[in-house]
């Protein structure tokens, strides 16, 4: 007899134990979720670029537009073609999805997870430097770092669960913004630290992709020894092409041709400056350009080699990419290899 009336009592105190923290919890997000709106969107992915392009190809999706060319890459890709430029010659739609700081890998997984599900090109055109495809740089690698830690792009079993945790709690969404010191000062009206500032280069990007650069060569002295040690450790490595990469760029190459796209490989052009720092005497470069060239060739429909189109030396902002004046005689020169693949999906 008392049995059953303690567990009725424990069962009651139990509920509103549960409905008091239920009410906490709500009241919790009916405050902080205004407030976490009004400081800006959570960053889920590994920078704002990535980020702001999903929201451009989610807005290519829901208005059902057709994408007939597909820019991919990194940033030799964003910042060197524009998509506009590229079908004012043969017409249809185009979109650059480049990244920044990205390898191959990350750009298969850009590709079968974020952009083939949302657009159906029927070109796509991956942009690569014909020293690109070796893992000595050290801003891949930080990449990669923030890459796999970034909610959107991490993989493991948690990462689901928290997944589905910013799905249905809004102040568990919004939690990295709550945490931000940055955010906070920016929202009361102070300034926030640089290194909390979204990237400016995306004041500059177009709804199709493309990001400009309007500046000429101003290299520091740490990115001249930056680039010094790239040439360096490339030579230490024999010259040879990283295989995880090779091994990517089948996997792009698969992704692409599964869709029922076709894929063009272009190298990019390559400073006077950057050859001439690479070790091994002339013709060295040229070498490497060939390996892969080769690699390419045993997996995309056509190779374009553009490493030699002639870029006024200054144009190269950093010896390696290039400004906006440079990108317009890029793109000109890469129309006419597109054009002859490129098949009209039709009108909207």
């Amino acid at each position: 007899m008392v049995l059953p009336v303690l567990r009725k009592l424990s069962n009651a105190a139990f509920l509103r134990r549960a409905l008091l923290v239920a009410a906490a919890f709500a009241a919790v997000n009916m405050i902080f979720y205004p407030i976490a709106r009004a400081m800006g969107e959570p960053l889920v992915h590994y920078n704002w670029i990535a980020q702001d392009k999903i929201a451009q190809l989610d807005r290519i999706a829901a208005s059902g537009r057709c994408i007939e060319v597909l820019i991919q890459g990194n940033s030799l890709a964003a910042g060197s073609v524009d998509p506009a430029r590229l079908v004012a010659r043969f017409g249809g739609r185009a979109y650059n999805a480049g990244l920044w700081g990205t390898q191959l890998h990350h750009d298969a997984e850009w590709l079968e997870r974020f952009v083939l599900p949302r657009l159906n090109p029927k070109v796509v055109v991956l942009v690569v430097s014909p020293l690109s495809m070796s893992d000595t740089s050290a801003i891949a690698r930080e990449v990669n770092d923030k890459w796999e830690r970034s909610p959107a792009t991490r993989v493991d079993i948690w990462s689901k669960l928290d997944g589905v945790l910013r799905q249905l709690v809004p102040v568990a969404r919004y939690r990295d913004v709550l945490a931000d010191p940055g955010r906070w000062r920016d929202l009361l009206g102070g300034e926030p630290d640089e290194e909390d500032r979204r990237d400016p280069l995306l004041r500059r990007m177009t709804e199709s992709g493309y990001i400009p650069v309007d500046r000429v060569v101003d290299v520091t002295s740490q990115q001249g020894e930056d680039l010094k040690n790239f040439a360096r450790k490339l030579w230490l490595r024999g010259w040879r092409l990283s295989e995880s990469e090779v091994r990517s760029l089948e996997d792009v190459a698969l992704l692409v041709h599964d869709s029922g796209g076709a894929l063009l490989v272009v190298l990019v052009p390559t400073s006077p400056v950057l050859r001439d720092l690479l070790p091994g005497g002339k013709g060295a470069f040229e070498k490497y350009r060939d390996r892969v060239v080769h690699a390419a060739s045993r997996h995309a429909d056509e190779v374009i080699d553009l490493s030699d189109l002639a870029i006024p030396t200054p144009w190269y902002y950093d010896h390696i990419h290039l400004n906006d004046r440079a990108a317009r005689m890029f793109t000109d020169a890469l129309a006419p290899a597109i054009a002859p693949l490129h098949e009209p999906c039709g009108e909207d």
